[in-house]
């Protein structure tokens, strides 16, 4: 990559190289061995890239300020936050967020000073009493420390947010009738307020639709409507980031041209208004990232300086983990930086005298988001959109509409529903071609049984890729070879993905029962044995790991209760059995005979058991214990994720 671009040097851009890199290897490593390979890569790179040193020094310096500023970090506030893991605490602040759980009680999250150990953001369970965005509260209550679940990566989830403490058991909140912050508390509401109007206007899965693509609000998607969309490779619209900010701007950049005539006055305008909408949207990584980087563009109207994608990309990656380190944990931190480095700095160099025209510019551009953002989908979701670039060149003008539709709708307060009713009929239309365009399964691929054979095939190819079009040549020659490469990485995942997925035994502990499901190679063989649904998320990403579309869900107990649960998770088409109803109700359906054959294999319903035969082995799930080919495993010793090949 080029060290300057039209007269802007990007040491910014390099800075923030080395300093990612420096936390990177905190993370994983010691300080001592992360200090000895950042000198050891520094010295190689020095000698290699002798003419180019002051680059080399820069990164170098940046990697070890970063490995400084994380082992500071953990040792100042991480590790006192952590200290106080299984004691009572007392922490005052305001409520930045809140939800209802039933039977009065309210989950609320709170940041504020905890005496003796600084600043922190902890979730508690209280008794309900009418909270707002914002209030002021003094809440004691025992906290432990957030770990990784089978059910959820607690940990790993909440570090990136800079949150390492929840609450334990119910919690006493002392709430005081002040504000902290107005301002805050009445952007929230207005978003509070738009989500319901939609909600009002338009159906249940076009307003959760347009709901998440307007402030990521996902929560009201099915599973079905959210894995289509995911599959056809738009999932980013959910990812409120770039496009968002770069349509807000659009909508506001004329109406403050008639009102301003400075450009830093307009400039500092918008930066008050990109800032409120990414408190609006929930204040995510992505549109943090997007924010940032606008912010840095406008601002370079104040200095008389050009910006410069690359370097705006280095100080959001700066500013983001100087706020939090943990951020880099994120798998929302990585695909963003990826699709917008491909997007802002790799796709314009490589368009850059050769393809001149809109539309080449806009298929080079998109092939370079698949090529890089491909390795982090087989590792991170175990599957591959191959109809992305296709759905995303056919859709992406439909859903800018639709947001725009959007902005009109909540920019007049809510009021003017002609336009929302117009965004919801093209919200039907973008999920009836997500859902036929994913219907069939060559559309997508599961990386489940060779994610990182995967992950190093495809970098390599988009390396080679990259060199191939770096040579000066016909731009036309240099999209086809693109286009080339693009069908290539394709057809490997797709042979990876035809390889044959050995029969497995998974078990799932909880404090609930425990769950078991037998992944072959055309379906899933759910089993919950009394518990309820409380591993549903789980055992349904698992399914789609496994790239399976069929589902056979027997339940031990409360059948009409768990198979709701699971029919809101689960994404693939399953089918309901229970051994305590004699005719079928609510599509659950009684073991036949006390049998079901289900092809390979056969279930049957034996003494408060479930057992599962094919040719070669037998197993027998009850809830006090699990026997798989004659071997007794007591069910409630299971404290980890186990599994059993069944080949």
């Amino acid at each position: 990559m080029n060290l300057t671009a039209d007269n802007v040097t990007r040491k910014l851009f390099f800075a923030a190289c080395g300093w990612i890199f420096g936390l990177l290897l905190f993370y994983n490593f010691t300080v001592k061995t992360a200090a000895a390979v950042i000198i050891a890569v520094g010295f190689l790179t020095a000698v290699i890239f002798m003419r180019k040193l002051k680059f080399v020094c820069l990164m170098t310096v940046s990697a070890c300020a970063a490995l400084a500023f994380f082992s500071g970090f953990n040792a100042l506030i991480k590790d006192k936050i952590t200290e106080l893991d299984g004691q009572e605490i007392t922490i005052v602040g305001s409520i930045t967020d809140y939800s209802y759980i039933g039977s009065d009680t309210v989950r609320i999250t709170v940041k504020g000073e905890i005496y003796g150990a600084g600043k922190a953001t902890i979730s508690f369970y209280t008794s309900d009493q009418s909270f707002d965005y914002y209030d002021k509260v003094t809440v004691t209550g025992e906290v432990k420390q957030i770990e990784n679940t089978l059910s959820f990566s607690g940990e790993d989830y909440y570090q990136s947010l800079g949150i390492y403490l929840q609450g334990s058991g119910t919690a006493e909140c002392e709430k005081s009738n002040e504000c902290s912050n107005i301002l805050l508390r009445s952007i929230k509401h207005f978003r509070d307020y738009t989500v319901n109007r939609i909600y009002a206007v338009c159906d249940s899965q076009s307003a959760a639709f347009l709901a998440a693509t307007l402030c990521s609000d996902k929560s009201h998607i099915s599973s079905q409507t959210k894995s289509d969309i995911y599959r056809a490779g738009l999932g980013h619209l959910f990812a409120v980031s770039g496009t968002h900010v770069v349509m807000l701007t659009a909508f506001l950049l004329p109406i403050f041209s008639r009102l301003f005539n400075s450009k830093r006055i307009r400039s500092f305008a918008m930066l008050i208004f990109i800032w409120s909408f990414a408190v609006f949207a929930g204040g995510s990584i992505s549109v943090v990232r997007a924010c940032i980087m606008t912010s840095v563009s406008l601002l370079s109207a104040f200095f008389n300086r050009e910006s410069d994608s690359a370097n705006s990309l280095g100080a959001a990656a700066i500013l983001i983990t100087l706020n939090c380190p943990y951020a880099i944990t994120s798998v929302s931190f990585v695909m963003s930086f990826a699709a917008s480095f491909a997007f802002g700095v790799i796709s314009p160099a490589l368009c850059k005298g050769r393809a001149r025209s809109s539309a080449a510019r806009t298929a080079v551009s998109y092939i370079c988001v698949n090529t890089c953002t491909f390795p982090i989908c087989a590792v991170f979701f175990s599957e591959i959109s191959i109809v992305s670039a296709l759905t995303n060149l056919l859709l992406i003008p439909l859903a800018t509409l639709t947001l725009s539709l959007s902005y009109a709708f909540t920019i007049t307060g809510s009021v003017f529903t002609p336009v929302i009713y117009i965004a919801q009929l093209l919200a039907e239309l973008i999920l009836k071609i997500c859902s036929l365009v994913t219907a069939s399964p060559i559309s997508y691929i599961g990386t489940m049984n060779a994610s990182l054979l995967v992950f190093i095939g495809i970098f390599t190819a988009a390396v080679l890729c990259l060199f191939a079009v770096k040579r000066p040549s016909k731009p036309k020659r240099e999209i086809l070879l693109c286009c080339e490469f693009y069908i290539l990485l394709c057809a490997a995942a797709e042979i990876i993905s035809m390889l044959p997925i050995d029969n497995t035994l998974l078990v799932y502990p909880d404090d609930d029962g425990y769950c078991a499901v037998i992944l072959t190679d055309e379906y899933a063989i759910v089993f919950d044995m009394d518990n309820h649904a409380n591993l549903s998320y789980t055992l349904a990403r698992e399914i789609e790991a496994a790239h399976l579309s069929n589902a056979y869900v027997f339940i031990s107990t409360e059948a009409p209760f768990t198979s709701c649960v699971y029919e809101d998770e689960l994404s693939a088409k399953a089918i309901y059995f229970s051994p305590t109803y004699a005719d079928e109700i609510d599509s659950i359906y009684l073991i036949a005979q006390r049998t079901a054959d289900l092809g390979e294999y056969t279930v049957s319903f034996t003494d408060e058991s479930f057992v599962i035969t094919n040719e070669t082995t037998e197993i027998s799930l009850s809830s006090e214990k699990i026997i798989i080919g004659g071997k007794e495993y007591d069910a409630s010793g299971f404290f980890g994720l186990s599994e059993f090949s069944l080949e």
